[in-house]
């Protein structure tokens, strides 16, 4: 039986995700900067283990390193992207020690972590509607249109996103970010769309889901969902993907403005925290997802059908 670590399950993704492996038969370890007591999906997994934070680098990949020989780890899935961070530079001893991490290049995810070049990268190739995006510091405000949405060019979640009314906000703002870490670009109202994709290795197949997000937490991860199929919208992920290089399961996030363009925001290249909705709809994201660095096949696409999903919360004792 292989064995899989799972960090960060506490994250929207976790329960799905161990859930998943343990159906398609891995042995799986987690881990989380929190206690087990204070997770309930630490229940789900064969071996929990506390993590120190991501944002701590270096003690950070000694305890994966550390986990991987104790354990006998064959495979590493990370759920968020200071995890995915930390661990662009230590690529080389995962790979020396047999053990794989189930992530895309080193130079996709790094395109896919910097929002201004993903930006351009679409906008020059013709992949997709892109937002008008420039660095902070090269923003005029002589020409701006009000509002403006500023964020980290490297960010996560909505954190450190601001929205620039009017140029007193920009002058604060730009007394108060780094400005070679931010992008600027016109707020754009209208609905946030997900498409989780799962693509094999060699690009033979690629597998598009897309929901409409209809309630979202402060943080962006989508309560209540509405998930449909727009082939046009699919094949233009699947384009992207190719285009990116991605293997195995990453989430595109789009707006669809008020003229129902679906203009790029990212490519987070990990789980989406909303999988388990295309997981429910039909498509097990996981499972292919560990197919991408298994047997390197992926089922085919399925026939979705229109459907609303909503999350809750439940309630478990975890310890006494």
């Amino acid at each position: 039986m292989k064995t899989v670590l799972v960090t960060a399950i506490g994250s929207f993704a976790g329960s799905a995700v161990l859930r998943g492996l343990k159906e398609a038969g891995f042995r799986t370890v987690a881990c989380d900067l929190h206690p087990r007591a204070w997770l309930a999906n630490a229940a789900l997994a064969d071996v929990f283990v506390q993590a120190p934070p991501a944002a701590e680098r270096e003690a950070y990949c000694a305890f994966l390193r550390e986990m991987c020989v104790r354990e006998r780890l064959d495979y590493v899935v990370l759920l968020t992207d200071p995890e995915i961070d930390a661990l662009q530079t230590d690529r080389a001893w995962f790979a020396a020690h047999g053990v794989c991490l189930c992530l895309s290049s080193e130079k996709t995810v790094a395109l896919c972590r910097d929002k201004y070049r993903l930006t351009r990268f679409a906008e020059e190739n013709g992949l997709t509607a892109v937002i008008p995006t420039v660095r902070f510091c090269d923003c005029d405000p002589t020409s701006a249109t009000y509002p403006l949405l500023c964020k980290p060019v490297d960010g996560r979640s909505s954190q450190g996103v601001r929205v620039l009314r009017n140029e007193r906000d920009r002058a604060y703002a730009a007394e108060t970010v780094e400005r070679e870490r931010y992008i600027v670009q016109p707020y754009v109202e209208g609905t946030v769309v997900t498409v989780d994709v799962v693509r094999q290795a060699d690009g033979k197949r690629a597998v598009a889901v897309a929901r409409r997000e209809l309630i979202r937490t402060p943080h962006g991860a989508g309560l209540s969902v509405e998930v449909f199929s727009d082939a046009v919208l699919e094949a233009q992920c699947v384009r992207l993907a190719d285009a990116l290089g991605v293997v195995g399961c990453v989430n595109i996030e789009f707006i669809c403005d008020a003229d129902g363009v679906y203009r790029l925001l990212e490519c987070n290249p990990r789980f989406s925290g909303g999988v388990e909705f295309t997981v429910r709809a039909g498509y097990d994201c996981v499972r292919n997802h560990m197919r991408c660095f298994t047997d390197g096949r992926i089922d085919s696409a399925p026939a979705i059908q229109p459907a609303y999903f909503a999350r809750r919360y439940e309630i478990y004792t975890t310890d006494t």
